[in-house]
């Protein structure tokens, strides 16, 4: 008669060992995609997959991305110039007279 399993207070426990299964990359298994995409190699058949249509659109992600990136960051430099206007305006700018002077 075998022990009731009981739950533990670890998560990680195991009750069987760790297994271990090896896929050969050479198995006959062939996927059925890999068979029809070599038939239209063979017969010169056009792909449905198109290299030039990815670069264009991974090059318009990529100037998106840019221009965002410099948008973001302008508006940062310009949010910095407000602050240090309104930082020398106000009774900061005595202490950052004081620092400028002492410091």
């Amino acid at each position: 008669m075998k022990a009731p399993k009981l739950k533990s207070i670890f998560r990680n426990v195991r009750t069987e060992p760790k297994k271990f299964k090896f896929k050969s990359r050479h198995l006959p298994d062939v996927r059925d995609d890999w068979e029809e995409r070599k038939r239209r190699i063979e017969y010169g058949l056009p792909s449905s997959f198109s290299f030039s249509k990815r670069r264009k659109s991974a090059k318009k992600v990529r100037r998106r991305a840019l221009l965002r990136t410099m948008l973001i960051g302008a508006l940062f430099v310009y949010l910095a110039y407000q602050l240090i206007l309104w930082a020398e305006t106000t009774e900061w700018g005595k202490y950052l007279e004081f620092i400028r002077e002492n410091g």
